[in-house]
């Protein structure tokens, strides 16, 4: 069996921080087998070459997005299938989703239709005050040019029109 190795015992071998040894672990974890007996995480061998291959196409100038096709490309990786780290929502019917949306839209109708039924109220009451009020306004007219006549008509300083040349 061969020698698991630390992530100290890493870095003295590739000549890489300790810090950055860290970090590319965590970043490409699944390139990096360990085991975890204890305090700490104990390493395969192989995982110096997959270091010094990041530390390589890091220096000349590639983003963690551009590496990561590229190690996958040349090295193995490991895919974590336990039970326990899966976080992924459990899937409805079809049917289901679609009832659950059917009921939802029922409601956003229902709430529609009360809305517009309110509007609708609310425009007829106050067309409903628009014609009250400008049958008080011609009223008031008609009374006043009823009054205007009137008093024209009491008036004795006018003359008659025929009597205009007398």
């Amino acid at each position: 069996m061969e020698k698991m190795l630390t992530v100290s015992e890493l870095s003295k071998i590739t000549e890489i921080p300790e810090s950055t040894v860290r970090r590319y672990l965590t970043r490409f974890e699944a390139y990096f087998p360990f085991d975890s007996r204890g305090k700490g995480k104990k390493y395969r061998p192989d995982s110096i070459e997959v270091l010094k291959q990041i530390a390589v196409l890091y220096s000349e100038g590639y983003q963690a997005n551009e590496i990561e096709p590229m190690l996958a490309n040349r090295f193995p990786f490991t895919i974590n299938d336990s039970m326990d780290t899966t976080t992924q929502p459990q899937h409805k019917s079809i049917e289901l989703q679609f009832e659950e949306f059917k009921e939802q839209q029922d409601e956003f109708n229902k709430q529609l239709l009360e809305k517009l039924e309110h509007q609708q109220n609310f425009i007829k009451k106050l067309l409903e005050d628009q014609n009250q009020s400008f049958l008080q306004n011609t009223q008031e007219i008609q009374l006043k040019e009823k009054e205007s006549i009137n008093q024209q008509a009491k008036s004795p300083e006018q003359k008659a029109w025929w009597k205009f040349w007398k």
